[in-house]
């Protein structure tokens, strides 16, 4: 019969093993994201470089803005899908990010900013991380009431 000194060593360490591999979870989709945000970017140079070669004429100059990749356009509203790398996106592409190519030929600007504006309201989820979040704390929490209890027994 192990020793209350032994019990309590037995349950910091399990608690302390239940954490880490909630860590390497979460780890692991970051991971995921990180690689697939990458390639994305990547696909984006290639294609903006072949289509460099192919423009002429009066339009905005294809770009990848850290979120999404925007085509070379001519003037007026652009759509473009979501970023596939988000978790939440699916391929169906229905959800999409919006800009709008002026007719000199330049990205419309937010109020204020040198940056170009854009609408990616659709391609934000607000509670996919907090659905995870809230499952994550309610199995580590089981986790450790079932650690603690194996462990008084």
């Amino acid at each position: 019969m192990p020793t209350g000194h032994e019990r309590k060593w037995t349950t910091l360490l399990l608690s302390v093993l239940v954490i880490i591999n909630n860590q390497q979870v979460t780890a692991s989709v970051l991971q995921s994201l990180i690689t697939k945000r990458a390639e994305y970017w990547e696909n984006c140079n290639r294609t903006l470089t072949t289509d460099a070669l192919l423009k002429t004429g009066n339009y905005c100059r294809g770009a990848f803005d850290m979120f999404v990749c925007w085509p070379f356009s001519s003037p007026g509203n652009v759509s473009v899908p979501c970023p596939s790398y988000l978790p939440w996106i699916h391929e169906d592409g229905s959800r999409k990010a919006h800009r709008e190519c002026l007719e000199n030929g330049t990205w419309r600007q937010r109020e204020n900013s040198s940056e170009p504006w854009r609408d990616d309201s659709e391609c934000q989820e607000h509670h996919y991380f907090k659905d995870k979040e809230d499952e994550m704390l309610r199995q580590t929490a089981l986790r450790l009431i079932s650690v603690i209890g194996y462990s008084l027994s």
